[in-house]
């Protein structure tokens, strides 16, 4: 673990980068979150936020974050194409 808890958002992103690559996503959606929060206009925190809530098997919950990612960044593929995985899965659980 880190000596210092991160203070940015920035920082809580790459931390959560880090911990999703090592298959913890349940401890990388708590930073993306704790991202999200600290500057709720980082697209990339709501980004991974969002896709950390796919893989977790919460799409549903993914659906807001992406749609504030693509309205802060409209020419953002990765943020669009978030979201409409996101409601793939969605419309799938139905």
């Amino acid at each position: 673990m880190l000596a210092q808890e991160p203070t940015d958002a920035e920082t809580r992103t790459r931390l959560g980068l880090a911990l999703a690559r090592q298959g913890k996503l349940a401890e990388a959606r708590g930073e993306f979150e704790r991202a999200s929060r600290d500057d709720p206009r980082h697209v990339g925190a709501l980004v991974n936020l969002g896709l950390a809530l796919i893989e977790l098997g919460r799409p549903s919950d993914a659906i807001p974050y992406l749609e504030r990612a693509a309205a802060l960044d409209p020419a953002s593929g990765l943020a669009r194409d978030a979201l409409a995985r996101a409601r793939y899965h969605e419309s799938e659980r139905r």
